[in-house]
């Protein structure tokens, strides 16, 4: 699954790079028998959700919505929305063939993001602090 959080133009890199990093260690932190960022595997609490911030890092590449993924059963990169993702989420439900069908039911998901100004980095950044038990700058 990937998470697609929408930076402003003209965001640096490495600010990206890093709000990634700090969401993903966040995460790992709150929930330590739920997710990790351990890139060994053998290293990893077993039955943990690895948190790959590094996804983001020159090179690696993403799924683009609505494209075909590799898989027997021809799935499809499929935007969700938050309330739908839960234990039961079966990837065999989005395919090239259920595609057609949920875009009609649900509309573009995506068209928001694209639309979106992008997340405030500083006031993200500052929320956290304060939540997390640490002054804001």
């Amino acid at each position: 699954m990937h998470i697609y959080v929408p930076m402003p133009p003209g965001t640096p890199y490495e600010s990206g790079v890093l709000f990634c990093q700090i969401v993903a260690t966040l995460v790992a932190g709150k929930h330590p028998r739920a997710a990790t960022v351990e890139r060994a595997v053998e290293r990893r609490p077993a039955d943990t959700v690895y948190i790959d911030y590094l996804q983001n890092i020159r090179g690696k590449t993403i799924a683009c919505a609505y494209s075909a993924r590799a898989s027997a059963f021809a799935g499809a990169s499929t935007p969700l929305r938050w309330t739908e993702i839960g234990e039961r989420l079966d990837p065999r439900d989005f395919t090239i063939a259920t595609l057609p069908a949920r875009l009609r039911s649900v509309g573009d998901l995506w068209a928001e993001l694209r639309r979106s100004r992008g997340v405030d980095l500083e006031a993200a950044i500052e929320r956290a602090q304060t939540r997390h038990g640490k002054s804001p700058r």
